[in-house]
């Protein structure tokens, strides 16, 4: 067979497959529409049935919008229906300006109402709310089987008044119970200021419409002061728009991809920076409170080396959503596409593992710390306790040593072996003679280092790290 024939057989055969594809699609195409026909029509004759026999008054407005609900409940946990256009108003307004509330980002996952992060020095913040808090009473009411946008309607509220928040939080069987007065909440982008070595330090609160100028802003101010090195504090940041963070992100990162969106397995996006890598090292603190935008771009100067990242795991919401008004008067925001690092690796669910993993003790801790450290036993005996001695002042030495990280240490009031080393350990490692016997001066340098260790209970262990290396 020659070229002409083979290229005229080919062409044939490719046009008939195209028909076939064609005639095949067109037969899904017709087969999915008669499907949905067919349960529209059930549906529809369901809802009169159910209006008819139902025990209890209903309307065909509550079914259609509980199908709605239900219709959005079936993709994810950020996909919401909004029976009233007044509804979506209210989110778009939480995310993009300001409004009265106790200040703190919510969302549902699995089937509870989650806090993302509370917002910095709001209500919430102050009481002492945290990151991954589940909310199940509001005014005492139990809420467990609320929407969360029936939830956020009852934390919104005039300012002054209160509302009572009951939280579960991991680690407590109890339920928390926080009384709350509501503030307008103004959501202040970013906050910056110069600290000690001419390290820049910029706080993003949130990812509003203007943060990337304020970003801008900022940095410059910091650069007019002989800033050289930044600090960005991410953490309790819950996100906001996307398009602000990939701004600060152009800010930082080296030219090149910065983010990725992904739809149904496919990648449909990509969003590159092209701008040269900022000349000044950086540090990035993210926490559990960290979300969404933050996390793009955390992911972003991560992976792009541009910084060190810095604190706890972020929360893994790593899903864009998009908010329309609809024409039956409600409004919708539905999940349109999930972000990707640089590396393509997905953020949802899993969050972004920082460089130097570093916790910061929470406020119920420090409380329970520094109330353990003003019970501590007085050490005032007129005595030096040396081996298999006893009394008040080995006791108050062993709880200071374990207070310490002396943890082998048994708090008993008796001189074994274990206390008679361990302080001469300490008293090694001060300066002091080693020789075990509890005396005047190792009973001084105990209470020392005790008070220095209460002193530094509520210092920002990830912000002193970030310092200590961009000191360096």
């Amino acid at each position: 067979m020659n070229k002409r024939k083979i290229a005229k057989t080919l062409v044939l055969f490719i046009t008939i497959m195209m028909v076939f594809f064609s005639f095949s699609t067109m037969g899904f195409a017709e087969e999915e529409e008669t499907y949905l026909n067919e349960q529209m029509d059930f549906m529809k004759k369901l809802i009169q049935y159910i209006q008819t026999h139902h025990s209890d008054d209903i309307t065909q407005e509550q079914m259609i919008n509980g199908a709605y609900n239900g219709l959005f409940k079936a993709l994810d946990p950020y996909s919401t229906y909004f029976p009233q256009e007044e509804d979506l108003d209210d989110f778009v307004e939480a995310v993009s300006g300001e409004y009265n509330g106790i200040g703190v980002t919510i969302e549902t996952r699995d089937n509870q109402c989650v806090v993302v992060s509370p917002i910095f020095d709001s209500p919430s913040y102050k009481v002492g709310i945290q990151s991954k808090d589940v909310i199940v009473e509001v005014d005492e009411q139990d809420v467990t089987e609320f929407s969360t946008e029936r939830i956020v309607n009852l934390l919104r509220g005039k300012p002054g008044t209160k509302v009572t928040v009951g939280v579960r939080r991991e680690g407590n069987m109890d339920i928390l119970r926080f009384e709350i007065t509501r503030e307008t909440i103004k959501m202040a982008s970013v906050n910056y200021e110069m600290k000690e070595d001419h390290i820049g330090y910029i706080r993003i609160l949130s990812f509003d419409s203007n943060t990337g100028d304020e970003f801008k802003t900022a940095l410059k101010k910091l650069r007019e002061e002989s800033a050289k090195a930044l600090i960005i504090d991410l953490r309790d940041n819950g996100g906001g728009y996307i398009n602000t963070a990939l701004e600060v992100a152009e800010e930082i990162a080296p030219e090149g991809p910065l983010m990725y969106f992904e739809k149904q397995g496919e990648i449909t996006q990509t969003f590159y920076s092209e701008t040269p890598q900022i000349d000044l090292p950086v540090v990035v603190l993210v926490n559990g409170g960290t979300a969404s935008a933050s996390e793009i771009l955390a992911g972003a100067i991560k992976e792009t080396g541009a910084g060190t990242i810095i604190g706890t795991t972020t929360f893994g919401k790593g899903s864009a959503q998009q908010s329309l008004n609809l024409k039956n008067g409600g409004g919708m925001k539905l999940t349109v596409s999930h972000f990707l690092t640089p590396n393509k690796s997905k953020i949802h669910g899993t969050g972004i593992t920082p460089d130097i993993i570093l916790q910061n003790k929470n406020s119920k801790e420090l409380d329970t710390l520094i109330s353990e450290v003003k019970e501590l036993a007085p050490m005032i005996e007129k005595v030096k306790p040396g081996l298999n001695d006893k009394g008040l002042n080995v006791y108050g030495a062993q709880q200071r040593l374990k207070f310490l990280g002396y943890s082998d240490v048994d708090i008993t009031g008796v001189m074994d072996e274990i206390t008679f080393n361990s302080i001469k350990h300490f008293q090694n490692a001060q300066g002091l003679f080693g020789y075990g016997i509890l005396d005047y001066s190792t009973k001084d340098r105990l209470d020392e280092e005790i008070l220095k260790y209460a002193e530094s209970l509520d210092k920002d262990a990830q912000l002193e790290k970030a310092m200590e290396i961009l000191s360096k």
